[in-house]
């Protein structure tokens, strides 16, 4: 307190560099806590995704639309691929307890206060398992 109360004037522009590195330290923080935020979202998203394709066995017309209902949560586009082993190329069928991955991709830009802007690529695994058991 003391520091405070003296009427010299050299803690005006110490106080004022110290209040610069602190409010830059917080700049720096959120926008670190805003990515890792994203990409939480983003493993959600593939989780999701993942599960909805154990279930269904097969990546067709419904997966395409549970995804474009995940993307229209993100504010960004996102990019889906699935690496399986199809049962049926054509029908993409995946086999019981076969092993597929699903990847999303998203790429966001962050910045402070729109002055600096570092694009950044997010992706997301997600590994799983076919339920369904298709006849060969």
């Amino acid at each position: 307190m003391k520091i405070l109360k003296d009427r010299r004037g050299d803690f005006t522009i110490n106080g004022a560099l110290i209040l610069l590195l602190v409010m830059v330290l917080l700049v720096i923080f959120l926008t670190t806590i805003s990515i890792g935020v994203q990409s939480a979202k983003l493993n959600a998203a593939a989780s999701e995704l993942t599960r909805f394709i154990e279930i269904r066995g097969k990546v067709d017309a419904a997966v395409t639309t549970e995804f474009e209902r995940l993307t229209s949560k993100f504010g960004n586009e996102l990019s889906l691929t699935i690496d399986a082993d199809y049962l049926s190329s054509s029908e993409k069928t995946i086999q019981y307890g076969d092993a597929f991955t699903v990847t999303l991709t998203e790429q966001i830009t962050i910045g402070a206060g729109g002055i600096v802007g570092i694009p950044i690529t997010l992706t997301a695994d997600s590994p799983g398992r076919s339920e369904q058991y298709w006849k060969s």
